[in-house]
């Protein structure tokens, strides 16, 4: 077994020493029997004759053997990929439209099943990502969604559905120092947000409970990618002082490489909300948060809605007049992460996903209507081929090289297109 293997393997890439060794072998066959015929009496016209019937003709012979190492089909590729090539060249033309066709429809294709795959398909990148939920309230008198920082307080305290819950909205800041001012995005969040998602920074440490308090520490988090802009990966940018809208923050940590913040994907910095607790509205400021939780094994969006529905109304009731009016009739929504980001566009997504792929058939198509119509203007190549001994599947095959060869550059120069289009978005 072994044995064959080697012996197919040495007739695939030692092809022109193994042909010289059967011609060789073919030559010695042959001039031993002409010899043979000779010694019995014969003249050297007469023996190689017998000797050439005898044995059959050399190029017969040679098929035969080649057929027997069992690797015929790759030694025939080998031969029609460059016959195919040579083919297109001496029609530039068709190739190249053919090749432009094919290009924009994989490229399209390519280009949105890379979005819908990241959008739709893979799960958010954070632990048990299933589980995270984003609570919102609805209130139908303004057809909107509202939540603020004081129900992020009612809910985690009074809520039994959830084993994290987190609140945090996004900031622009001045950030000044090193390497010059610029202007970054950030995210304000309380000291349980890198928990509830699942993160752990790649060096240093996460927020405090101390830390996310009014008049408490300043501290920040960098992301991954502002660590290597501002910093160049140093790890010793721990425990350095960095100028935000003129205040010193303290660096704590670096956020993991490719980690995004939710909804606000953008985000280089994470800093504590420093908000005061409290479960009622009396406070001059309030601020419009969003929240996320992450459900306990076993509870549903749904008995989680109804729960935080239950402990929110009450609350409500007791808010100044105002408050309590605009959220008489609210009602709260529990929905999962995943359907909060990409709730808008998946039917957008999914319909452009469908058009793109109807948009490569029709491609196909068209490639395929030209290579009928330029088959048939071949068709006095095709007949002498026959004439010479190419049977049918021998043609077919050279055929299908050709298309394979022209599908081949299409794919290549689609793939290309679509990962360019993909990092121009």
């Amino acid at each position: 077994m072994f044995s064959e293997v080697l012996i197919r393997l040495r007739a695939l890439f030692r092809r022109d020493t193994v042909e010289s060794e059967l011609d060789e072998e073919l030559r010695f066959h042959i001039d031993h029997q002409i010899e043979k015929f000779v010694r019995g009496g014969m003249s050297l016209q007469e023996a190689t004759r017998r000797a050439r019937l005898i044995i059959g003709t050399p190029d017969k012979i040679k098929e035969e053997c080649r057929d027997a190492r069992g690797t015929r089909w790759l030694e025939d590729l080998w031969q029609d990929v460059p016959y195919a090539g040579r083919i297109l060249r001496k029609s530039p033309g068709f190739a190249a439209v053919a090749v432009l066709t094919l290009a924009l429809g994989i490229g399209a294709n390519s280009a949105i099943f890379s979005v819908v795959n990241s959008v739709l398909l893979r799960p958010l990148p954070y632990r048990d990502a299933k589980h995270l939920v984003w609570i919102d309230d609805y209130l139908p008198a303004q057809k909107t969604s509202a939540v603020f920082d004081v129900d992020y307080f009612v809910w985690r305290k009074h809520c039994g559905s959830f084993d994290e819950i987190t609140m945090y909205n996004a900031s622009p800041f001045a950030l000044a120092g090193e390497g010059g001012a610029e202007q970054v995005s950030g995210v304000l969040a309380s000291w349980t947000y890198l928990h509830t998602l699942g993160v752990i920074p790649q060096i240093g440490r996460d927020i405090s409970a101390d830390e996310d308090r009014p008049n408490g520490p300043r501290v920040v988090l960098l992301s991954d990618s502002l660590w290597r802009r501002r910093f160049s990966t140093d790890p010793a940018v721990l425990g350095r002082t960095i100028a935000l809208d003129g205040n010193l923050y303290t660096i704590i940590g670096i956020l993991p490489r490719g980690f995004e913040f939710p909804e606000a994907s953008r985000a280089e910095l994470l800093i504590p909300t420093a908000i005061e607790e409290s479960e009622v509205a009396t406070r001059r400021n309030i601020t419009f948060v969003g929240i996320i939780a992450r459900l306990k094994p076993g509870v549903t969006p749904q008995a989680a809605a109804t729960e935080v529905d239950t402990v929110a109304r009450p609350v409500h009731a007791a808010w100044p007049s105002g408050f309590a009016k605009m959220f008489a009739n609210s009602r709260a929504e529990v929905i999962t992460l995943q359907e909060r980001l990409v709730g808008n566009v998946r039917r957008a997504l999914l319909l452009l996903l469908g058009a793109v792929g109807f948009v490569l058939l029709i491609a196909c198509a068209n490639v395929a209507n030209l290579q009928l119509a330029r088959a048939a203007g071949r068709g006095k190549e095709i007949a002498i081929r026959g004439a010479l001994g190419a049977g049918r599947w021998r043609l077919a095959r050279q055929l299908l090289t050709e298309s394979a060869l022209t599908g081949l550059a299409g794919g290549v120069a689609g793939l290309t297109l679509g990962a360019w289009l993909v990092a121009l978005a």
